[in-house]
């Protein structure tokens, strides 16, 4: 299933009020919304342009390419917060 369609789920919550509650404690509300603007911005980026949500969804592609590409094209490109979140959806398959 496309990134794009994807329904939340328990999991899904799970890690969302992790994230919450990351980004509370790095900065408050600022961070969350910082953090929540920048997810928002990948997923229109995802629903625009089907190949990337792809990419970030296959199971297709080894983890490890993933991340390579995780890293290519967000290291220095959203916060370290997000970049890390990012890097543990892929690293557990999410």
């Amino acid at each position: 299933m496309p990134l794009s369609e994807a329904q939340p789920d328990a999991l899904a919550n799970i890690y969302a009020k992790s994230l919450f509650e990351l980004a509370e404690a790095k900065g408050g509300r600022a961070t969350i919304e910082a953090c929540l603007a920048e997810l928002e911005d990948i997923l229109e980026l995802a629903r625009a342009n089907p190949k990337f949500g792809e990419l970030l969804s296959s199971r297709a592609l080894p983890a490890a390419a993933r991340a390579a590409s995780l890293e290519r094209i967000f290291k220095d490109r959203v916060s370290d917060l997000t970049y890390k979140f990012l890097q543990v959806l892929n690293d557990k398959d999410r």
